[in-house]
């Protein structure tokens, strides 16, 4: 037998599954974190006003309420001299 009868007579070589099991693996990770996504971002929309306002009270705290004075509601706008 030659080397050519040899190589006719062999199959065609298989190709690798790694990278099928990799894309799977990888579309089944990016669907969860799709759906994590999007249950935080629902979650956050429900509870935004609440939790800026909270945020807001945390940051800025009483004592910066006291020591500011509101702001003089007797203002007027000038226009500019041409």
């Amino acid at each position: 037998m030659s080397l050519d009868a040899q190589s006719e007579k062999r199959e065609p070589p298989r190709k690798p599954l790694w990278p099928w099991l990799l894309l799977l693996v990888l579309t089944l990770l990016a669907i969860y974190w799709y759906h994590w996504f999007t249950q935080m971002v629902d979650e956050m929309i429900v509870n935004m006003p609440t939790a800026i306002v909270e945020l807001l009270d945390q940051l800025l705290g009483e004592e910066s309420r006291r020591d500011r004075p509101l702001p003089d509601q007797n203002w007027r706008v000038v226009a500019p001299s041409p």
